[in-house]
């Protein structure tokens, strides 16, 4: 029960952060710190384990950006399923060009996601051609610096993922013991 509640207070903590912080700060480009999470635990504990997460996690956002209700879980659960068919012993092998590529390709997934979300006729025109009038606008330089802070934002993710999961193991791992009645 306790690595569940604190799995959820992570992500959520994420959903804060991404609506918060980040989303303001660059706005047609968002860094995906809810998708490099459930990526990142996609390639630690494989792909049957970050489902539901990314099932929850997306209708979470979805909620409290007051979009259309699943969107974003689809868009989750395709990356957990795309990304979870990777090997884990590529992402958790040595060496660190590979946390760049699985960096690199959630960027690319993440545009990708955005320029669907564009065309989705549920959104007005202005919404959608915001993102893309941004792409043509002169918005290249801020779209190459989310790209870099994309890397550098799951490579920290990726690290602190994996080490959350390492501790959260022990809790799943420990014998329970009862107290004895005198």
């Amino acid at each position: 029960m306790k690595p569940t509640l604190f799995r959820f207070l992570f992500f959520f903590f994420l959903l804060v952060a991404e609506v918060s912080f980040v989303s303001p700060l660059v706005a047609p480009f968002s860094i995906p710190l809810l998708l490099s999470s459930l990526v990142s635990l996609s390639l630690v504990r494989g792909f049957s384990f970050a489902l539901p997460w990314a099932l929850v996690t997306g209708i979470l956002f979805d909620l409290t950006f007051s979009s259309q209700l699943g969107v974003s879980s689809l868009e989750y659960m395709g990356a957990v399923l795309l990304f979870g068919f990777a090997s884990k012993r590529i992402a958790l092998g040595q060496g660190r060009w590979k946390l760049i590529f699985f960096s690199i390709a959630v960027w690319i997934l993440s545009i990708v996601f955005r320029m669907f979300e564009a065309l989705l006729p549920f959104r007005s025109f202005q919404e959608s051609i915001f993102f893309f009038e941004s792409l043509s606008a002169g918005a290249w330089g801020l779209f190459a610096g989310s790209g870099i802070v994309s890397l550098l934002v799951f490579v920290l993710v990726f690290l602190l993922v994996r080490s959350f999961e390492r501790y959260l193991s022990l809790f799943e791992n420990m014998p329970l013991e009862r107290a004895s009645s005198l």
